[in-house]
């Protein structure tokens, strides 16, 4: 994986704005009653880009961004005027902005005492709660790779008593952006992201915010205030303000150009950013007027500029629709459980609390001095008269202070609301991950511990040494007063640093409740003197009244003093015998008739009160409904708008293709083709010259970053024959994109005749060459509505049509109805595909047929060039497909319940077949790379079976679980330098050890595939004398000491990572065999009737891409005045390969399905040579199609890329194919050799 190769799909996104191309706002004005802030503020910016909003302070640059981010405008004072919208027509709303943005504060807002690597596993557990564990700790390990983070990954971010330093400025302000992109957000805007940072410190947070904007298509916004040169150039784009006006928009390298235009032009050795900032900072003029006369004429120029007259025909379109009034999608909501969030609140808290001296620990030894100065102070007070005073003191002091030192968890409570503001529902607007109630509750949980574990201490050591009443169940009552008292005053200290967010103000305020708490609670004041309206006001909500009053009843209630020889104080009952009786006490001074349950109960109230007032006084997380969820609305331009755009330096360049619009502008210098053929076709409709030239691969490629709206809204009238759906469906169609007119009635109807499907004619109507990818159907829903449209249902995606006005043939559970599916060429896909009937395929293999489709077409496909490229593809494909179930069911067996939790969606464990894996297996392929597939399934489908069927039970409990699920992977090294197809001859020796208990192995495996990326190696070995009978086979882990690897560069398969692998003395436990010792012949045997199946399906559906792919091609490509497929030669060269590569498939099937009725052994005996010679037939094919493909293609086939870059590819594969798993030669020995002896066993006589 690449440093910035991240899953995206994990950030909760509608089906609707999973792609945002664009960002855009008109005019934007916002005003109070007393002055103009922003005026006529317009901006476009395109997927994969970032801007910067420059300015002098005070130019509007907050506000506006504070604006697109849809932050406090609520206020009844101002007004906001202007559009705002992404993708050219939702509007921008809070709705819109929560569902694919975020917002990075100016302040940093992390956790001190957090490391870096642990700030953002929390920021990921609370904003991806679905994505399992190993995938989060992946995205964290890659973000900070991306953002330079590795070396600090295990420091603290740092606080003002840090026992350590913490990292820098600049570490602090990339950690704060990877916290709010660790969900993948399409938009993110930052208000001054580089302030505080040096000119250094300052390029490497915006040099690694473009880097994630290019990767991800990410659109990124910012306000910048005095960037340096270096640091500026790295923006793709510049809105420059000065007093709320609009002085310019537009690239960045094009600033210099246009102030000299302006006749304000750059001195030499002068930044531009410098500039755009000295010539438009007018605060420090003299004359106010001369000032603004000055910003009015640059704001001036630039309306009437060519660049503002680009900008506002781009962006002046019919207003967007409100998002009330869009179709919805379905909805999803996007939060963690409340659970969930109290769980990872209370782990984090649990840390900070741990390590932060502000939150605990101070306080800690703060009560650890106060019980001492207490326990010294009222030292072994007896149980006298004279003492009666002192014990209320004690008790007095204790709980007041106590109480009142809480002050000190105020900058704890703070640095949390700070967190919660970024991360939940505070103030300004956060991401919403969690609200209040979470908080507080986590807050709380964690309280008690901490809180208690303080009192008992305290208790401990003041309670015995002061003299209260010596029992346990006195001392017990003590600390649970004195844990309600500290309770209550850390919710009073959250709920008022919540009101005032501000040290000093909670501080004072919290200083001054606590006093006057004293002040009324009955010490200082008896209860009996206390002023009318303090006793029937504050003394009723006073937790310290309730508390010291508890306190006063647990001492004296139930005890006598000592009237030491002299007249009782009080007069009592037992005053004759010497002594006054505490309840006494308690009643002369107005504590008699204190309830002790009651006033619990009291005092949790209050605490609870305080919770809910807390929780009361701040937003909860908006919940996302359906209402949240938008549809495009994209813009429409007449075919003379687009034509108005034919100059790239000027209007633009637009092109339209299949009747939607398309600007090039950017794109021009960049076109592979080059400049000149879009200059000639710009403006007009180039539907014909482009798929000419291109295949859908293409315009899936750049649709999203190049789409700016579409014509009319008619349908296309370049690409016929294309069937496609209703409303509720997606095109099944993806016909041969061949310009010209839409097929004619007569040639429909023709065309309807022949498949015998009333109504097919009207079904047949222009479209653009898409193929559908939508979710598993269910099976067997699709009709033809009486206009002719395929109408399914919503599950359904690619469904049978059937006769118009007929019935739906009822089917049993084990059978599935005839359907359509994918682009109807001739033998483009499987003959069941195209409405035959097959006794093989059941209902649950449509609809894994659909779901495997759906994935390759939209996460594999628009990718295989770039991996092919790279030699390599990001690991999340392959977690994707264990996190679906499908690794578990691609080993040839039944599947395997007994070590997966994993279910694939679309197939039920118990119907899982072999078919399923063929399924799998053969629309995987049709990526067109074997690299690719190879990368997916080749280590792991030949590596993994030995284990699973002969390992070691404990082993395969250890290992499978994270394998089958994605987690980890396998391979299997058999092949050596000097033993390929010889297999009986390797000579990779595995020697035990003295003791019996290890190998330790010694040998070179070469042309591994999957090597570099595996964490398990099946090892074929040596451990007995020579031949077959001395092999067995070991599983190795790369953690084991002695494993190296390293990568072959090879003809083809280069996104594979086959691998030359080396053992040094390996150290490998006996637990470790695989099946018995010497015996591992046999199991290699058994293996590779599995291993050759999965080269069979690859191969044969491989030389259907070169078929297919050709096949397209010669619909469209003309010589001699005729298309290819018109040239009776051509055709003859489809009906080769379409005989052959037919006739492999339906030998196929047959021996899937022997294997599917016989056992192991049986198959293994009777279908080695039937597999062995259907492979070598397969690659055959493979070879043949590859070639006559690349005739058909000429010098298409020859370059990397464009329209022939599959059958390049695939012929650079075709070898990979020939030689593994046996050699062609190799494998027709075998064929016939097996035939024999099969036959012989069956009684043949020869």
């Amino acid at each position: 994986m690449t440093s910035l190769d991240i899953d995206i799909e994990a950030k909760p996104l509608t089906t609707t704005i999973h792609a945002l191309s664009s960002l855009s706002w008109h005019n934007i004005s916002f005003s109070t009653p007393t002055k103009q802030i922003l005026t006529s503020i317009s901006a476009h910016v395109p997927r994969g880009e970032i801007l910067a909003i420059l300015g002098s302070s005070g130019s509007g640059k907050t506000t506006l961004l504070n604006i697109l981010a849809q932050r406090n405008q609520n206020g009844g004072k101002t007004t906001i005027g202007g559009d705002m919208w992404v993708n050219g027509g939702v509007r921008l709303t809070g709705e819109v902005v929560r569902e694919v943005g975020t917002y990075v504060e100016q302040e940093d807002a992390l956790l001190g005492s957090l490391t870096v690597r642990e700030t953002l596993e929390f920021a990921a557990r609370l904003a991806l709660p679905d994505l399992s564990r190993a995938l989060r700790a992946e995205r964290v390990t890659t973000l900070l790779r991306a953002f330079g983070l590795t070396e600090q990954a295990d420091t603290q971010i740092g606080t003002a008593l840090a026992r350590r330093k913490g990292i820098s400025g600049g570490q602090k302000r990339r950690v704060s952006v990877a916290c709010q992109i660790i969900s993948m957000p399409r938009l993110v805007f930052l208000d001054e992201p580089t302030s505080g940072l040096d000119s250094a410190a300052s390029r490497e947070v915006i040099s690694h915010l473009q880097s994630f904007a290019r990767a991800h298509g990410m659109i990124i916004v910012c306000s910048i205030h005095q960037p340096s040169s270096a640091t500026f150039g790295l923006f793709d784009k510049t809105l420059l303000l000065s007093r709320g006006k609009q002085i310019y928009f537009g690239r960045v390298g094009e600033v210099e150009e246009y102030f000299h235009r302006i006749g304000k032009p750059v001195g030499k050795g002068v930044g531009i950013a410098d500039h755009m900032l000295d010539v438009t900072n007018v605060d420090f003029w003299g004359d106010e007027e001369e000032g603004n006369r000055h910003v009015e004429e640059m704001a001036n120029a630039w309306s009437s500029s060519p660049e503002a007259s680009t900008l506002e025909h781009l962006l002046t379109a019919p207003s967007p629709a409100s998002a009330s009034h869009l179709p919805r999608s379905s909805s999803r909501n996007h939060h963690s459980t409340f659970w969930h969030q109290i769980l990872t609140l209370t782990h984090r808290t649990l840390l900070k609390s741990y390590r932060d001296p502000l939150a605990y620990t101070i306080r800690f030894f703060m009560y650890l001095a106060l019980a001492l100065l207490m326990g010294t102070t009222f030292l072994r007070l007896p149980a006298t008269q004279s003492s009666l005073q002192s014990l209320t003191n004690a008790i007095f002091f204790g709980g007041a202070f106590m109480s009142f030192m809480q002050v000190a968890a105020i900058p704890s409570v703070l640095e949390d609301l700070v967190m919660w503001g970024r991360e939940g529902t505070g103030r300004g607007g956060g991401e919403g991950l969690y609200g209040p109630g979470a908080l507080l509750v986590s807050g709380g949980v964690v309280g008690v511990g901490f809180l208690g574990g303080i009192v008992v201490v305290v208790g401990v050591v003041s309670y015995w040494m002061i003299g209260f009443q010596p029992t346990a169940v006195g001392f017990w009552k003590y600390v649970m007063w004195l844990f309600l008292d500290l309770y209550a005053a850390e919710s009073l200290v959250v709920l008022i640093s919540a009101i005032i967010p501000i040290f000093v103000g909670a501080l004072t305020i919290t200083a001054f409740v606590n006093g006057l708490f004293m002040a009324v609670g009955g010490f200082l004041v008896s209860p009996n003197q206390l002023n009318v309206f303090w006793r029937y006001t504050f003394r009723y909500i006073d937790y310290q009244r309730y508390v010291f009053e508890g306190m006063m009843k647990n001492e004296f209630a139930n005890r006598r003093y000592s009237c030491e020889g002299q007249r009782c104080i009080y007069d009592n009952p037992l005053a004759g015998e010497g002594y006054i009786s505490g309840q006494t006490f308690l009643d002369q001074n107005g504590y008699g008739n204190v309830n002790e349950g009651k006033w619990v109960a009291v005092l949790l109230g209050i605490i609870l009160g305080m919770k809910l007032l807390t929780w009361s006084i701040h937003p909860q997380p908006r919940a996302y409904t359906p209402n949240n969820h938008f549809t495009m609305a994209p813009k429409t331009f007449t075919k003379d708008e687009v034509a108005s755009h034919k100059d790239p330096s000027g209007s633009g360049l637009w092109i339209i293709v299949d009747n939607e619009v398309y600007d090039l502008t950017k794109f021009a210098d960049e076109h592979p083709g080059g400049k000149k053929i879009l200059l000639r076709n710009a403006g007009t409709d180039a539907s014909k010259p482009f798929w000419k030239y291109h295949n859908q691969a293409i315009l899936n490629k750049y649709k999203a970053k190049l789409h700016i709206g579409s014509v009319g809204g008619g349908a296309s009238s370049a690409t016929p024959n294309t069937i496609v759906q209703s409303k509720t469906g997606t095109s099944t169609g993806g016909a041969n994109p061949a310009p010209g007119k839409a097929a004619s009635s007569k040639d429909s109807a023709e065309v309807a005749k022949i498949a015998k499907v009333p109504g097919a004619a009207q079904s047949v109507t222009s479209s653009s060459p898409k193929t559908s990818s939508a979710k598993a159907p269910a099976p067997g829903k699709g009709t033809l509505s009486g206009s002719g449209e395929v109408g399914v249902t919503p599950a359904t995606s690619y469904a049978a049509p059937m006769p118009s006005g007929s019935k739906s043939t009822p089917v049993q559970d084990d059978e599935a109805e005839i359907q359509y599916f994918g682009d109807m060429n001739p033998y483009a896909d499987p003959s069941w595909y195209q409405g035959w009937h097959s006794p093989y395929y059941k209902p649950h293999h449509h609809a894994l047929r659909a779901e495997i489709r759906e994935f390759v077409e939209t996460e594999i496909e628009p990718f295989v060039h770039e991996w092919d490229e790279a030699k390599g593809m990001p690991n999340t494909i392959y977690e994707k497909m264990g996190q679906r179930g499908w690794l578990a069911g691609c080993l040839g067996v039944k599947y395997p319940t007994k070590y997966t939790d994993v279910r694939c969606k679309s197939v039920p464990p118990e119907k899982w077949d072999h078919f399923c894996e063929l399924v799998i297996t053969d629309e995987l392929s049709r990526c067109g790379s074997g690299g690719v597939v190879w990368n997916l399934l080749g280590g792991y489908g030949i590596g993994c079976p030995p284990v699973l069927k002969f390992g070691n039970e404990e082993v395969k409990k250890r290992i499978l679980p994270d394998v089958l699920s994605g987690k980890k992977r396998f391979c299997l090294c058999i092949t050596e330098p000097d033993a390929g197809s010889d297999v009986a001859n390797l000579v990779t020796s595995a020697k035990k050890t003295a003791d019996g208990k290890h190998y330790i192995v010694n040998g070179e495996k070469k042309w591994i595939t999957n090597g570099l990326l595996s964490d398990y190696f099946t090892v074929a070995v040596r451990t007995g004398g020579p031949g077959m009978n001395g092999i067995s086979l070991l599983l190795i882990e790369k953690t084991m000491p002695g494993v190296t690897t390293r990568q072959m560069k090879c003809q083809g398969v280069w996104a594979s990572g086959t691998t030359y692998v080396e053992f040094d003395d390996v150290k490998v436990p006996v637990e470790n065999l695989i099946g018995k010792e010497n015996k591992g012949f046999k199991v290699i045997m058994t293996n590779f009737n599995h291993e050759r199946i999965g080269i069979i399906i690859q191969a044969n559906r491989f030389a259907r891409v070169c078929y297919e792919e050709a096949f397209k091609y010669a619909q469209k490509r003309k010589t001699f005045g005729k298309k290819l497929i018109e040239h009776p030669v051509i055709r003859d060269k489809f009906a080769n390969m379409a005989r052959q590569i037919e006739a492999t498939h339906a030998n196929l099937e047959l021996v899937i399905y022997q294997m599917e009725k016989m056992g192991d052994v049986e198959a293994m005996l009777r279908l080695g040579g039937a597999v062995a010679g259907l492979k070598a037939q397969s690659t055959k094919v493979f070879e043949l199609c590859a070639r006559e493909a690349s005739q058909v293609f000429g010098g298409l086939s020859y370059s990397r890329g464009g329209q022939g870059d599959k059958v390049e590819r695939l012929y650079r594969d075709v070898r990979a194919y020939a030689i593994p798993g046996g050699s062609e030669e190799i494998m027709q020995d075998l064929m016939m050799r097996q035939g024999m002896k099969v036959a012989q066993a069956l009684g043949a006589k020869f």
